[in-house]
């Protein structure tokens, strides 16, 4: 059982977070005496357990911790998937490059206008609405930090959306936030974007490509599902508000 305070988080929110995540091999005993002895200041509490601990999901539910969603860690490995005409004419019309720098205020406006719908943050109705966008802002600002780049999706030749990619060790992109953007939703471009994110990492001679979602965000599970994507882990996600 691993607890640390969520410092990136208290930049995003405003408050104390704290992120508990819980191991298979944790007692019961164990997980509630550490959760007893966490500091007063925290006023958020964020616990992760891993899919299928069903004790340990019960627990935290009997200490008031409510279940927001259930977190998909998946992987592909290049592989050239299998589409239907009507998606290869849509997908011939789509690519991506680095984002230019005068490109980047238009990606801040839309984040800020409510591009992200799904996430637990902008569903919890504890939050302001306006903390989900900052905190999308906060969460790309720390991939770029770590070596990732902006890329913009195109769509005929336009900016269609956006996703962020850095390089892992072992020849893995890690692909962790992307979105279209609203005027180009509805035209199944939510496949391209993950189809040029796998496109990007053949250009880099990599190996595969990761990604992480969650089961609020039924697009995602539906394009990942279409590109033959493999789930590598699970875990469900709890919260708690504290007075």
């Amino acid at each position: 059982m691993e607890i640390k305070e969520a410092f990136w988080e208290k930049r995003n929110l405003g408050i104390d977070v704290c992120e508990i995540i819980i191991s298979k091999s944790d007692t019961e005993e164990k997980i509630s005496n550490n959760l007893d002895k966490l500091k007063s200041n925290f006023k958020y509490l964020v616990a992760k357990v891993p899919i299928n601990n069903i004790d340990s999901l019960f627990l935290l539910q009997r200490k008031n911790f409510k279940f927001i969603e259930q977190i998909f860690i998946c992987s592909h490995n290049l592989n050239e998937p299998n589409f239907s005409s009507l998606q290869k004419r849509v997908l011939d019309h789509v690519g991506h490059e680095i984002m230019k720098k005068s490109e980047k205020k238009e990606l801040q406006n839309f984040i800020l206008d409510g591009l992200f719908k799904e996430d637990r943050i902008s569903l919890d109705s504890h939050f302001k609405k306006d903390l989900s966008n900052k905190r999308y802002l906060g969460l790309i600002e720390d991939e770029i930090s770590q070596g990732a780049e902006i890329y913009s999706l195109t769509f005929k030749g336009k900016t269609s959306g956006f996703f962020v990619a850095r390089e892992l060790e072992n020849r893995i992109l890690f692909a962790s936030i992307g979105g279209i953007y609203p005027k180009f939703q509805g035209f199944g471009l939510g496949l391209g974007l993950n189809y040029q994110e796998i496109i990007l990492a053949r250009n880099h001679n990599l190996r595969k490509v990761r990604t992480i979602y969650s089961s609020n965000n039924i697009g995602a599970s539906s394009v990942h599902h279409q590109l033959a994507y493999d789930i590598e882990n699970q875990y469900y996600v709890l919260i708690k508000h504290v007075p």
